[in-house]
């Protein structure tokens, strides 16, 4: 407390780095996280041009005849958004009982199953999203659509929440963030591409065939107008985040770059420190305090620094890390308790190395040069 401001703002610069590194290792965690939740069990079949390129529905007889299939889900991806574009909602146009079937972890209650089964119009939303909204059962959703444009009305298409998904404590929040609704509904209204689909989502009897089946679903259609890929879920994934790029590396790298810059800031300002203070250290040694016991004072004075700076971060980047993804229309869980484990531990580590130098200088300081202020 001897500079008070010079220590405020030495944790705010701390501070601000780890909201940084919450957020950004929240990313690279956030896909950790994804991949444990998939399956490399569950095939998805795509177009081999794009996975946005439609592939016939008529395949769906074709694989499903293949042995060791034991469901065949089709999926017409739909991208949209809600009053505002940036609320935007993801999902797709399913075969509801398929869908329930190869997607386990989407859990709808019975009930609304049955109302989603009657109504043409209806559909799932998942629990996050609907909390989001304040939609509940029964309520009519516009939501708008450049992908698919309605025979009707354009952009605009009109849903009714008949189920809310993984609105259950133990169900996965990962998969209660999407709005599924009927293929049939969908397909009818859309102005082009009817009878075709984006993806089959595929279930095996036997899982470890995964690999022979989307080999043999592959062949079935080779040299054909619609060639197929077919991966695995975890696969699927990653070929998604390649596409992007290597997020890790580049999260890395600039992670590297601040702690970096923040090991420079902080180690000058523990120097200044340490060289206003020699004085105090003489007196405090001439009293009995020990070389080991000034050396760890001044390690604990850093820790402390760095972990009020480091916990303020982490706990803002806790707070904003859902809403930043929000804002480009993603939806993402809390920040796993493996980066703020993570955060803290480079906290520790950050508090030791900008003190070691500083420490070891007031372990070897003498009593009356210091107190000379030499």
């Amino acid at each position: 407390m001897r500079k008070p401001l010079r220590s405020l703002l030495t944790v705010l610069a701390i501070a601000i780095s780890f909201l940084l590194f919450g957020v950004m290792h929240g990313v690279v965690a956030q896909f950790d996280e994804a991949l444990t939740h998939l399956s490399d069990a569950r095939l998805r079949v795509m177009s081999r041009a794009n996975m946005l390129e439609s592939i016939p529905i008529a395949y769906r007889q074709r694989i499903a005849a293949i042995d060791g299939v034991r469901h065949v889900s089709p999926v017409t991806i739909f991208f949209g958004y809600y009053q505002d574009p940036v609320n935007s909602v993801s999902g797709g146009g399913v075969d509801l009982d398929e869908f329930l079937a190869v997607m386990p972890e989407i859990v709808v209650p019975p009930a609304q199953a049955d109302a989603m089964r009657n109504n043409p119009l209806g559909a799932i939303v998942g629990a996050g999203l609907a909390r989001k909204h304040g939609w509940k059962i029964g309520d009519r959703i516009g939501l708008k659509s450049r992908l698919w444009m309605n025979q009707e009305t354009g952009e605009d298409w009109q849903f009714e929440v008949a189920a809310i998904a993984n609105a259950g404590a133990d169900d996965d929040p990962l998969f209660a963030q999407e709005v599924y609704v009927h293929y049939d509904y969908l397909d009818r209204a859309r102005i082009r591409e009817q009878g075709t689909v984006n993806q089959f989502l595929v279930t095996l009897q036997d899982p470890s065939r995964a690999t022979e089946i989307a080999s043999t679903i592959d062949r079935l259609f080779a040299n054909s107008t619609d060639e197929t890929t077919t991966v695995n879920e975890r696969d699927y994934l990653r070929g998604q985040i390649s596409r992007v790029g290597n997020i890790r590396g580049f999260v890395y790298s600039i992670l590297g770059a601040v702690a970096f810059t923040l090991l420079f800031l902080t180690a000058t300002t523990m120097q200044q420190s340490l060289r206003e203070r020699i004085p105090d250290l003489g007196i405090l040694k001439s009293m009995g305090f020990t070389d080991a016991t000034m050396f760890m004072l001044i390690i604990a004075e850093a820790l402390i620094l760095c972990l009020c700076g480091a916990v303020l971060g982490l706990v803002i980047a806790g707070l904003v890390f859902p809403q930043i993804f929000g804002a480009f229309g993603l939806s993402a869980g809390a920040l796993t308790a493996g980066v703020y484990l993570y955060g803290l531990g480079l906290a520790v580590l950050l508090g030791v190395l900008i003190a070691a130098w500083p420490a070891w200088r007031a372990r070897r300081l003498e009593i009356v040069a210091a107190i000379a202020s030499r």
